[in-house]
């Protein structure tokens, strides 16, 4: 892991620190940074589904020979 000396908004710090239940500042800034990742990728997969309704990907399951298969 790296060591980088950066200036921080300490308030949002405080914040970021109660939401996240952590004690320290590194704790806190690995989390964050993990949770901004995680919440990109999720962004990222329902973008990816919602391409996939647009293009007709899920269509056959609203057929009705195939929503009965469903619902049994």
């Amino acid at each position: 892991m790296a060591k980088t000396m950066v200036d921080l908004d300490e308030q949002a710090l405080r914040e970021a620190q109660a939401v996240l239940g952590t004690a320290t500042k590194k704790d806190t800034i690995n989390r964050a940074l993990g949770e901004v990742v995680a919440s990109a990728r999720r962004a990222e997969a329902v973008a990816a589904e919602i391409e996939r309704g647009h293009s007709g990907f899920y269509r056959r399951l609203l057929a009705p020979e195939v929503a009965d298969t469903l619902t049994r």
